[in-house]
């Protein structure tokens, strides 16, 4: 958690206080302020946020072995499992259609990202 966290502030801090600033002056209340300006202005940081959480927490086995209720399987409880029984060929299957999920959703963020803001 502390690394989205931490993009998450980067990006606050590249934000100076003028542009919040300004548009109080120019009659916005905070919320609009916040919603219109500072959003759209850190939303690339969340995202990646967001993508960073995601690829980690798809490989955590510890925290899904722990805390997942009987019956209910994950893709690193089924992975984990699979290895456990001898069936390697399915737990390997599995592990590397994980590997190309948690690789491609971020490839895809990014693209959209870069095409949003005319970079790619």
């Amino acid at each position: 958690m502390p690394q989205p966290v931490r993009y998450a502030t980067a990006a606050f801090h590249q934000i100076g206080d003028n542009l919040e600033a300004a548009a109080r002056v120019a009659g916005a209340s905070s919320l609009r302020a916040f919603s219109r300006i500072l959003i759209p202005l850190i939303a690339p940081s969340l995202l990646a946020a967001m993508l960073l959480v995601f690829a980690v927490a798809t490989r955590e086995l510890v925290a899904s072995i722990v805390v997942a209720p009987v019956g209910v399987s994950t893709i690193s409880t089924y992975i984990w499992r699979q290895f456990e029984q001898g069936s390697v060929g399915l737990g390997m299957a599995m592990a590397f259609v994980t590997i190309l999920i948690t690789t491609a959703f971020p490839l895809i963020g990014l693209s959209l990202m870069g095409r949003r803001s005319g970079l790619l």
